[in-house]
């Protein structure tokens, strides 16, 4: 493929590679905000979606109707050539069939090997009652590790027991049936709210989820698979709570195992005897039937009907839940067409420092694109985005894009795109990637971006010369559901360590996986490793325990042929048979000349190979590792690709590919600072570079020992080494500025014009509970258990949960009801551990008990995440003033969400009846919007609201809760404290916020006149921002100059200026988080000034 051709499809990539939202299907699908929807999405330069049924969803899940919907849906985007992914279920987790499958087949529902450890006291009689269907239950002695059956004494309700020892443990093991509320059954009106989940290791449930959702897809829509549907959607499947298990499990396992597992559950839980064997055993055959049942059952199924099977699964980047949760990576992902993750935030895995929701974020990335590597797939999916709330910025998306792009994601599935955000769908994980964020205006310029870097990760092969090999076998064998050891986080932790560090100092990888050396798909030639079309220099070994015995032969062939092999912090001593294996210990002596080697180790053999062991000493600091590496690999000579060199080097990434004798480097600047480095590109040719945000290209020029570049902050570039010059512009040199000339700083003070309409969220309500529906017996049993467990797991006096409320600001007043979750999550981890003593990875073998968990928590301490229950009835009221009545109209905007409401102002009542005549559709944010006319019911002084409304009562589910919804004053006014002024025409810089506008989330023009003499118009003038929130637009003189929706914020005026004054119109976007959330720093805040740089 010829340059330039490559360069055509970068500057106007094919509609294939757009951004694919998750578009909410949320509500009843108007055909007319289908073709309204659809038409935004082309606009902004988004040409495909996954069709995805979400909360709110008010048409009967895979009914007539429904597929009649989606089939006006799919030919409106065929018109438009947008491609389609469809989704497998209404909401998430797969598998329930929106709740049929639950109740069809209550025997298809997930179960769970759990078990209780439970400290015994001499001479004590513990009675201890169980939960689910007993199991076995053991009493371990923990000075001598004399382990005692005492499964006779389970009576079919409860085990009475005495020991005579002071250091002995009971641990009971019992097999529950999982029965949380999850979103798929619940947070729409056509949901009954059944609990449980898919077994996913039956086959029989599986085979009926695909006969009640992909064959009815098939029956509608096949005729398309392949055509312009163009993959199946499968969202977060996997184990739920504490261990997989299934029907006849023991039978299947003593069958492929031979022997029976029950008399050796405690070695799942207990380091004793054999356990290191029983373990591998277990995770195995899980594995296994987890893989077979479900990934192979439905790929198969995709690839028959040539739909690509894509998605993700539950937390895969969770290696502290991996074990237990899906057993492996690999397994799961051969089946994908599209292989995919999950990522939660807009921060960058360089950004994320320790987190409760991405403990590990550079992982996530790296492992998929690894994958799709090996399997040779040309595309890599990123859910992205999901729950980063309404106060994201268009900076922060791009940001974590291109870091992803260089670690090789090349589909990117922005989550979400709420088509309605009435009633509970606004608190669905925003933000929304829609008309609701004022920054949707220049969403086409990111999706362009989006566009070219996912094009380019499709160009030729990836190359990177090192492979790190996953552990699989040693998570297996260390970890445990509760309890976690101290090695193995350890092992977690500086596994994780590996991968930063390597990345940190541009040396790429990919992650090799046990099962393509097990299954003949990695290869040694000469002294490389090959897997499909990659090839690696380097064999990296993190932190290990046990691998498999032919793993490690094939390790040491690797070695002997000259292969090099770097190994981390330890060495394994296990097989997945035999703890301490001696011959595994043969092979560490071989490689590295002894057994259990700490300390730094550099062996080499006669026909060239090289094994290095770092001990976890030297890279204990992160930031010391990565200088220790960077020595040790210059004196080593580990092959590099690309060497970056500055003091903040550690900021950038890269990724290198290759195309005939065409090579193309992405690299990034990850850091809010300008980065000034020193490239050195191995490999010779004219250079070019291409910007993925414009599309432009240019030459630059290659010096052989290394080039001198600037970065901007966290801006990617592509450079392209290539045999064939091109008759392209030099790359623009940086203008220095004209230091004779002073800088013409700008007054603060603008003339302002709003572009829609201020608003006033009224808030902090008086609220009086009129009636709420009684609990059922169930509900008043599950209640009781949730606290049970709580009281378990957190043994803290009431003492301790009196001086946290005295930390939480609490109120008697009720707010509008707002998303938060995963800022409370971030919140509440800390609080666990040091407060209370508990781990989230620990303590836990549940995912939804655990949310469970946060509810009680905060209502302990006085923190109520969630106010309200389906079907309450409730009063609120509010007093604010109005200073001076303002000109103009002022409505009373509120969400028809077709529930009971009565709206009293000043005494003037709107009874539910009366208010579709005395309303009128008035869109602020959703087509749910009702305006009323009250200006000529406000009064100067204070002024009263009163509601009485009724909540939806089908149920809900956290984050997505019934609520209040927002009641807006709209009209031509300004806000401060509460109280209304006429519409302030003037603004000084600084927050909008607090100077009359807190709620408003849109955009605002600032106006002034300056005067330019002729002395600066010799110059390159350029209009700098030193701080503003959050895109700009400009015009000088009446004539767009252009726009800028991430930094610099800095535009070259010079073609629109003249002497004398000047009129400058600059137009400002904040984020929607000043209505839907809390108000945050917006406009100008910093600064604005005309630099003059030398022409």
């Amino acid at each position: 493929m010829k340059l330039n051709e490559i360069y055509e499809n970068f500057l106007m990539p094919p509609r294939k590679f757009s951004p694919i939202p998750f578009w909410f299907l949320n509500n009843d699908l108007k055909e007319e905000e289908i073709i309204w929807a659809l038409d935004e999405f082309e606009d902004k330069h988004i040409y495909g979606a996954v069709l995805h049924p979400r909360t709110g969803l008010e048409i009967d899940y895979l009914s007539d109707e429904y597929f009649q919907k989606f089939k006006f849906i799919i030919e409106e985007m065929k018109k438009r050539n947008q491609f389609i992914v469809l989704y497998d279920e209404y909401n998430w987790p797969s598998g329930p069939v929106g709740g049929k499958l639950l109740r069809e087949h209550p025997e298809f529902k997930q179960k769970y090997l759990d078990y209780e450890i439970i400290k015994l006291e001499k001479n004590k009689l513990v009675e201890f009652v169980c939960e689910g269907h007993f199991l076995a239950a053991f009493t371990i002695n923990l000075k001598t590790n004399e382990v005692t059956d005492i499964r006779s004494l389970f009576d079919g309700e409860k085990l009475s027991l005495k020991v005579d020892s002071t250091d002995s443990e009971l641990v009971v093991f019992n097999v529950k049936i999982l029965d949380e509320l999850f979103f798929a059954t619940s947070a729409a009106p056509i949901m009954k709210g059944e609990r449980g989940y898919i077994d996913v290791l039956n086959p029989a449930a599986v085979k009926f989820f695909i006969e009640q959702t992909h064959e009815k897809y098939k029956h509608y829509f096949g005729e398309e698979f392949g055509k312009s549907i163009i993959g199946m959607f499968t969202d977060e499947p996997g184990h739920y709570a504490s261990l997989m298990w299934t029907d006849d499990f023991p039978n299947q396992f003593k069958k492929e195992k031979k022997y029976d597992l029950i008399p050796h559950l405690y070695k799942l839980v207990y380091e004793i005897e054999d356990y290191v064997k029983v373990k591998n055993d277990y995770h195995d055959l899980t594995l296994k039937l987890y893989e077979n049942s479900f990934y192979k059952q439905i790929g198969d199924w995709c690839r028959k009907n040539n739909i690509p099977l894509t998605g993700h699964l539950i937390m895969e980047e969770e290696l502290h839940y991996l074990p237990r949760m899906h057993g492996g990576l690999f397994a799961p992902y051969r089946h994908f067409g599209i292989p995919g993750i999950d990522y939660l935030s807009d921060k960058s895995g360089y950004e994320i420092k320790s987190s409760v929701v991405l403990p590990n974020p550079n992982f996530t990335t790296k492992f998929i694109s690894s994958i799709s590597h090996s399997l040779g797939a040309e595309r890599t999916l990123c859910e992205v985005y999901g729950g980063c709330g309404w106060q994201t910025t268009l900076e922060k998306l791009k940001t974590v894009m291109v870091w992803m792009a260089t670690c090789g994601i090349n589909l990117f599935n922005f989550h979400a795109s709420h088509l309605s955000l009435k009633g509970l769908r606004k608190r669905d994980f925003p933000a929304s990637h829609f008309v609701q964020e004022p920054w949707w205006n220049y969403y086409s310029t990111y999706s362009d971006m989006t566009m070219r870097l996912s094009y380019f990760n499709t160009i030729g092969i990836h190359k990177a010369n090192i492979a790190v090999l996953f552990p699989k076998r040693t998570f297996w064998t260390e970890h445990t559901v509760y309890k976690k050891s101290i090695l193995f986080k350890k092992l977690i932790s500086e596994f994780g360590k590996v991968g930063n560090m390597l990345l940190r100092i541009q040396m790429d990888y990919d992650y090799i996986f046990e099962e393509q050396i097990l299954e003949n798909l990695t290869s040694i030639k000469k002294n490389k490793l090959k897997l499909k079309n990659e090839e690696f220099s380097v064999l990296v070994l993190p932190p290990m325990t046990t691998i498999p015995k032919v793993v490690y032969e094939f390790i040491k062939k690797y070695y002997d042929e000259g292969g090099f092999v770097i190994s981390f912090g330890l060495t394994p001593a296990n097989s997945p048979k035999l703890k301490n294996d001696p011959e595994i210990q043969a092979i560490n002596s071989h490689i590295f000349g002894v057994n259990n080697p700490n300390e730094e180790i550099v062996r080499t053999n006669k026909n060239g190979g090289k094994a290095i062991f770092i001990p976890s000493i030297q890279f204990k600091n992160e930031i010391k590792g990565e200088t220790h590496l960077k020595d040790l690999f210059s004196r080593e000579n580990v092959p590099k690709t690309i060497n970056i060199k500055s003091e903040s080097s550690r900021n950038f990434i890269y990724q290198h590919r290759v195309i005939d004798n065409l090579n193309f480097y992405l690299v990034c600047n990850m850091s809010k600072r300008d980065g000034h480095v020193k490239i050195s590109l191995f490999n010779s040719g004219y250079l070019e570079i291409w910007d993925p945000e414009t599309g432009e290209r240019y030459a630059y020029k290659h010096i052989q020992d290394g080039f001198k570049f600037n970065f901007k902050p966290f801006q990617a570039l592509i450079f392209i080494l290539s045999p064939i010059k091109s008759a392209i512009k030099e790359w623009p040199q940086e203008p220095l500025i004209n230091k004779e000339l002073t800088p013409i700083v700008l007054k603060t003070n603008w003339d302002i014009e709003l572009e829609s309409k201020n608003k006033y969220l009224l808030d902090d309500w008086e609220f009086k509970l009129t009636s709420r529906r009684p609990e059922g017996p169930e509900e008043i049993k599950r209640k009781q258990k949730i606290a049970e467990k709580f009281n378990k797991k957190i043994k803290v006096s009431n003492e301790v949960f009196e001086r946290m409320r005295n930390f939480v600001k609490t109120s008697d007043k009720v707010k509008t009801s707002r998303y938060s979750l995963f800022d409370t999550y971030e919140e509440f981890g800390p609080v666990l551990e040091t407060t209370l003593g508990i781990s989230m990875v620990d303590d836990f073998g549940a995912l939804y008990e655990l949310m469970e968990l946060v509810g009680v928590l905060s209502e302990k301490i006085g923190l109520k995440l969630k106010e309200f229950q389906p079907g309450d009835e409730f009063q609120i009221s509010k007093k604010f003033e109005i200073a001076e009545i303002p000109d103009g109209e002022i409505k009373f905007v509120y969400e028809d969400i077709g529930m009971p409401l009565k709206i009293e102002i000043n005494g003037k009542k709107f009874d539910w009846d009366d208010l579709d005549e005395m309303s009128e559709k008035y869109f602020v944010y959703d087509n749910s919007n009702r305006a009323i006319p009250i200006k000529n019911i406000l009064r100067t002084g204070e002024n009263n609201v009163k509601i009485n409304l009724k909540l939806p009562e089908y149920p809900d589910r956290m984050p997505s809760f019934h609520g209040i919804e927002p009641f807006t004053l709209v009209g031509d006014f300004s806000v401060s404290n509460d109280k209304i002024y006429p519409l302030t025409k003037n603004l000084d810089s600084g927050d909008w916020c607090s100077k009359g506008f807190p709620n408003y989330s849109g955009g605002i023009w600032y106006k002034q006149k300056f005067n330019l003499s002729r002395k600066y118009l010799k110059n390159r003038l350029f209009l700098e921002f030193k701080k503003v929130k959050e895109t700009i637009e400009m015009k000088i003189n009446g004539k767009y100059v252009g726009t800028r929706t991430w930094s610099p914020y800095k535009l070259e005026i010079s073609k629109y200026i003249k002497e004398g004054n000047n009129d400058l119109e600059i137009f400002v976007r904040n984020t929607a988080a000043n209505f839907f959330s809390f108000p945050k720093k917006s406009g100008i805040l910093g600064s604005v000034k005309i630099v003059p740089y030398l022409t």
